[in-house]
């Protein structure tokens, strides 16, 4: 049994006390369609990928490739976060859903969300992620199909495009304007009311439909997000052409041998049990892979160490360690704080220095009071870092860089 199916698309940083600096929402989506492909992979019943091949967008022309606007017509509710601003921003839309079904559309997202906060990197970090549901009002249910069965709906999603039963398509104009609604979008899904197996995603704008009622269907949208948001390759050797497999970070052509005296690639994880360099991977034998059967691999598995770091790193691409903080500018001695983010489970790590020298005893509290120390002078620098030391990133080079953050404050007495 053949599945065919689509791919979704979608700092050290020391800030100087000027502004407040709460990071501005992201304005990274864009309805920029220099690319009229959508890829799609082909899924065996024991939900191996077998095949990734491109074809040209069969909606197209039914609609104008140009900026898009919001509709500003439907109601937008953000789950799971109680701002927008220094996170990322995952936009669900509906389709298919009547005015009396949108209690249905509305468990749909709730089950897609907590089915995707059940793994790993977003169990951990499920804080730097806001969830925002704009409920998107059919005319009629369903969906239709390319083959007969034309179903008036507000995105007009359509089973068996190019021929393809399993793949799902949608008019990306109006799929973005919904999207528009939300305060804030860097990745859209859009769901359709059924519950068969299909999908399809975009390589510009970073949207992905699929299936509201079929796991398999979720399952594939999270294959894709490792593609669109991580970057990551597919780690099958059967059908697919790609023009680079080496940049993709859980691709080598190194041996482990080869990684362990060169120090590439993934050489940090090799003490780990199941990561090693298995041979098949990027749609080649002469590839290798980090770990067995990772979800890059096999529909439904964990993502696996390797694959989790480099989430990470790009969540941190975004989402900076600290939130805000207080006060800005120079300032007689008084309180200071910070508003760090958390991860479940664990704080960030926070050390204070004044004039270069470690406060111990503010290590890792979230605010302090100059008044309580003994200036020695009119001009002092104080300075806190946060820094996320989790045990997933075994990249220093790149912990420092993304996930370490310092602010400084000049203090006068």
């Amino acid at each position: 049994m053949r599945w065919i199916v689509a791919i979704l698309l979608a700092s050290s940083a020391v800030l100087p006390a000027c502004s407040r600096a709460v990071p501005q929402a992201n304005k990274e989506f864009s309805f920029d369609q220099s690319s009229a492909e959508i890829r799609y992979e082909g899924v065996n019943s024991s939900g191996e990928f077998i095949e990734s091949s491109f074809i040209k967008d069969p909606m197209r022309n039914s609609y104008q490739v140009s900026a898009w606007a919001a509709s500003k017509k439907s109601q937008v509710t953000t789950l799971k976060s109680v701002t927008s601003v220094n996170r990322i921003n995952l936009v669900f839309v509906g389709d298919g859903y009547t005015a009396s079904q949108i209690p249905v559309y509305v468990s749909d997202v709730d089950r897609s969300i907590a089915s995707i906060l059940k793994q790993e990197p977003f169990k951990s970090y499920a804080s730097y992620f806001a969830f925002h549901r704009v409920d998107v009002v059919s005319s009629e249910s369903g969906v239709s199909r390319a083959n007969g069965g034309k179903i008036k709906t507000a995105l007009e999603m359509t089973f068996g495009c190019s021929g393809l039963p399993r793949l799902l398509c949608a008019n990306l104009n109006k799929v973005s304007a919904e999207a528009g609604n939300a305060p804030a979008v860097d990745v859209v899904f859009a769901l359709a009311n059924s519950d068969e197996y299909g999908g399809a995603g975009y390589l510009k704008p970073a949207v992905a439909t699929y299936a509201a009622r079929n796991p398999s269907s979720l399952e594939l949208a999270l294959h894709e997000f490792g593609h669109s948001f991580a970057g990551l390759g597919d780690e099958y050797d059967t059908q697919g052409v790609v023009s680079n497999c080496t940049s993709f970070a859980n691709v080598a052509k190194e041996t482990r041998a080869q990684m362990q005296s060169a120090k590439a690639k993934w050489y940090r994880w090799l003490d780990v049990q199941n990561v090693s360099a298995f041979p098949g991977s990027c749609y080649s034998s002469k590839y290798y892979r980090p770990t067995f059967a990772s979800k890059m691999r096999v529909l439904g598995n964990a993502y696996e160490e390797v694959n989790i770091e480099k989430f990470i790193l790009k969540i941190y691409e975004k989402v900076k360690p600290i939130e805000s903080f207080m006060p800005v500018g120079r300032y007689a001695a008084g309180v200071f704080w910070i508003s760090p983010m958390k991860p479940a489970g664990r704080p960030l790590d926070i050390t204070w220095t004044l004039n270069g020298k470690p406060l111990d005893q503010f290590k890792g509290q979230s605010q302090i009071d100059v008044r309580t120390l003994l200036l020695t002078s009119n001009s002092n620098k104080l300075a806190v870092t946060v820094i996320d030391n989790t045990s997933a990133v075994r990249d220093e080079a790149a912990r420092k860089k993304l996930m370490t953050q310092t602010v400084t404050w000049t203090v006068t007495r």
